[in-house]
């Protein structure tokens, strides 16, 4: 029976507070342990934020091939990459072509840029939205905000 399985423990719980939330966010440990496999089942999108340098560019085909493995059992796994902590140098821009050209991984449009300010706000303990929100990696997180939104309404991913 599919609920004996551990990786459908959290989407059975899920379900029954599903009509008290509009959206569960789940931020997991970036491995592919039993509770992370669990959060990938019971997500609708799952979101992978990643640095963009040649490790995680390499990193995202592993992954790619682990959560195809996952979904032999389980059904599709629906994610798309966020790029985090980008720097317009010719490594930054030499990586994202080389991402956007390979076209085999969904992307947001959205990209966080690498900001001291982020860094600072986690000392200051404070949201970065409300410790520098005129910060460009502010304003990036609003417009990946509002891209989110729209892919979720417009995939149906929202009642």
């Amino acid at each position: 029976m599919r609920t004996e399985c551990v990786c459908f423990l959290l989407e059975e719980q899920l379900k029954k507070i599903k009509e008290q939330y509009d959206f569960v966010i789940i931020d997991g440990h970036p491995s592919l342990e039993d509770y992370t496999i669990a959060a990938l089942v019971a997500s609708d999108l799952c979101i992978i934020p990643i640095k963009l340098d040649q490790y995680a560019i390499n990193g995202i085909e592993i992954m790619d091939d682990q959560i195809s493995e996952i979904e032999k059992i389980t059904g599709k796994i629906r994610y798309k990459i966020l790029i985090t902590q980008f720097q317009k140098s010719v490594s930054g821009r030499r990586g994202y072509e080389e991402l956007v050209t390979l076209n085999r991984y969904p992307i947001f449009r959205s990209v966080i840029r690498r900001t001291v300010k982020a860094d600072e706000s986690t000392y200051k303990r404070k949201p970065l939205e409300k410790c520098a929100r005129s910060s460009t990696a502010a304003e990036d997180y609003r417009n990946f905000v509002e891209e989110l939104l729209q892919e979720v309404n417009y995939n149906g991913l929202h009642d």
